[in-house]
């Protein structure tokens, strides 16, 4: 079992059968849990008799070709026709605050690494892959995600907007099927910026459990989330690509823009973690203790006509 911790929470990877999966990420675990305690609360609990499988193979980078049915975290595909992948886990490496891990599928010409941390202040966990074309011919790359988070029932919260409506949120339950918000503009946008957040039904401010996550890219993005047919809900969010646009000669690399999530108690929870991590590690901490200078706004007041002795009367 691979454990980060964390601002408070522990997030555990369990490597079944060489897949990665996500067995826990909440509250802070004793030191000394037992694995099979984690694989217990990890697995899914199935109804006896008349079921053949498992449900969806769902983990952290699920595929089609390991039996995955929903969408996967990656779409490929060579000129001859190769797309089906089956990674397996050929190594990892474990330090305080990352994990990174290994996947490969010679028979696909594929290697990707996961990495997975978790900021030890916040508990702010960030995602991100590696995809290397091992293979000797060209390879076409139509999506990839970083990673695949799975939840029971979820709310999702989404956002919209207009100019003078900018980041509008809108609610609803996935009943069935993918909910997918694009952005094709070619820069973060009022109408589909590049976060979502997925919670505990009916969730608020301050009550019900909630994931916040970020795609941290300023380009065309799909946030998704999928309701699968065993019940799970998975979320997504990887760079937008238009057909061919992603090509990876034999040897080259492509690597996806970091997801951040955060798991808290209602919305206010979310923001106790973003906002701190934003100010210490994305700001470098460049503005802590500052004096935030004053905005002044004339737009309505004088549109182009600026005139120094106007805009001092104004203020």
């Amino acid at each position: 079992m691979l454990r980060l911790d964390g601002g408070g929470q522990t997030l555990l990877i369990w490597l079944d059968g060489g897949r990665p999966k996500l067995a826990y990420w909440g509250p802070a675990l004793p030191a000394d849990i037992a694995d099979d305690a984690v694989v217990a609360m990890a697995e899914m609990t199935l109804p006896q008799g008349g079921v053949l499988d498992g449900g969806e193979a769902l983990d952290l980078f699920p595929e089609a070709g390991v039996g995955f049915t929903g969408h996967p975290a990656l779409i490929a595909h060579r000129a001859g026709g190769g797309f089906v992948t089956q990674m397996r886990a050929a190594g990892y490496v474990a330090s305080p605050g990352e994990i990174e891990i290994d996947l490969t599928d010679p028979l696909a010409g594929l290697a990707v690494r996961l990495s997975i941390k978790l900021d030890p202040a916040t508990g702010v966990a960030a995602f991100r892959a590696v995809l290397t074309n091992t293979g000797a011919d060209v390879l076409s790359l139509d999506w990839m995600s970083p990673c695949a988070l799975p939840f029971a029932e979820v709310e999702l919260m989404l956002f919209e907007g207009r100019w003078a409506r900018e980041f509008q949120t809108v609610r609803q339950q996935i009943r069935t099927g993918l909910v997918m918000k694009d952005n094709r503009t070619g820069r973060t946008s009022h109408h589909a910026p590049p976060f979502m957040v997925a919670g505990a039904p009916g969730f608020s401010e301050t009550a019900g459990e909630a994931t916040g996550a970020h795609l941290a890219w300023s380009g065309d993005a799909r946030m998704l989330a999928e309701r699968l047919r065993d019940g799970r809900v998975q979320m997504q969010a990887g760079e937008l690509f238009l057909p061919g646009e992603m090509v990876l000669a034999p040897g080259a690399t492509y690597e996806t823009p970091i997801l951040y999530a955060a798991r808290g108690e209602g919305l206010n929870g979310l923001s106790d973690r973003f906002h701190p991590f934003v100010r210490d590690q994305v700001l470098d901490g460049r503005l802590k203790g500052k004096t935030r200078p004053v905005h002044f706004n004339t737009w309505e007041a004088v549109y182009f006509d600026h005139d120094l002795d106007q805009l001092k009367a104004l203020a």
